[in-house]
């Protein structure tokens, strides 16, 4: 019985871990939908933005205010920002094919994303509270089959060391005979007799060939391996929280330093715009300034999706990543 129970319970072990792998693939592919999709959005309004810059620059060279030369630049910015938006539209649509993949939906389900990013929310993760003190390896399912399977080592140990004491069983046997020399005994007119005893069966080990003391043997041997396999999954999984608690404070670092340059690209290129519409600027420094900008947004997109995979890494690793 005891036997049975720590099957099931290693069972329902085993079915965790793979639930926490599902659960962290899916939330890693929701996560990349989801700032591809943003990613997207803000190229489709980057976009909007040139095209008013290329006919505004249009419209000044028809009346001879500019180079050709000029709006030759704005065109190939704008066919260069419509390549990019394209190349992103098909990564989105890879993104939610891979969400629907790890969800275990039909590819054909239409499927929308109606959160919003909130970056806030990581950035609230202060370096103080991103520490080891927390970490507990009993935590992790892993761990926990482990130990599971150490139970049930011990009870195999302890099913062969008790093979060594006597037994003492009760036995008994209730029946009729016919107790006769004729083969009659389907006449009914004939009486049958009644028997029945009981007693006790007492059976004391002797000598087995050393079969038990083999077994005895195998089951310490394998019992001390899981103990060794312990101590090294303990070990693996505090090297795997440690890194996992650097790489989320560094992709926290770049978040806040991509954020700031976001801040100055924009800032950088509202001063150009303001030059340019009183004369002041020209159409190159504009446009320097709007390229400037969208890769600022390149680069605070791409550091938060890394942000966001650190964080699932580092709750995976602590062991609290939420599976409900």
């Amino acid at each position: 019985l005891q036997a049975a129970r720590a099957v099931k319970e290693l069972t329902y072990r085993t079915y965790q871990r793979s639930r926490t792998e599902a659960v962290a693939a899916v939330t890693k592919a929701y996560y990349t939908a989801l700032v591809s999709q943003e990613r997207l959005r803000l190229l489709s309004e980057n976009l909007k933005q040139l095209e008013l810059v290329r006919d505004q620059t249009r419209g000044l060279y028809e009346n001879g205010f500019v180079e050709k030369l000029d709006l030759d630049r704005v065109e190939v910015s704008l066919n260069n920002l419509r390549t990019e938006q394209s190349r992103a539209a098909e990564f989105v649509g890879l993104a939610y094919l891979t969400l629907k993949l790890q969800m275990g939906l039909p590819l054909e389900t239409p499927i929308s994303l109606t959160d919003t990013l909130a970056p806030q929310e990581l950035l609230t993760l202060l370096p103080d509270t991103l520490t080891l003190s927390e970490f507990d390896p009993t935590r992790r399912w892993e761990y926990q089959i482990l130990l599971q399977q150490r139970r049930a080592l011990e009870l195999n140990l302890r099913r062969y060391q008790v093979s060594y004491l006597p037994s003492l069983v009760a036995v008994g046997n209730l029946a009729t005979q016919a107790q006769r020399r004729e083969f009659d005994f389907l006449d009914t007119r004939k009486r049958w007799f009644p028997i029945a005893f009981v007693g006790a069966q007492l059976q004391v080990p002797i000598f087995d060939g050393l079969r038990r003391a083999s077994q005895i043997s195998q089951a310490r041997l394998e019992l001390q391996k899981n103990q060794n396999d312990l101590f090294q999954l303990r070990q693996s999984l505090t090297l795997e929280a440690e890194n996992a608690r650097r790489q989320l404070l560094n992709a926290l670092r770049n978040v806040q330093i991509q954020r700031r340059n976001l801040t100055l690209a924009e800032e950088v290129l509202r001063t150009a715009q303001r030059k340019n519409q009183l004369g002041a600027g020209s159409n190159l420094e504009l446009l320097q300034a709007q390229t400037s900008y969208e890769q600022a947004q390149t680069n605070y997109t791409t550091a938060l999706l890394e942000a966001y995979l650190a964080y699932v890494d580092w709750q995976k690793a602590l062991g609290t990543l939420p599976t409900e």
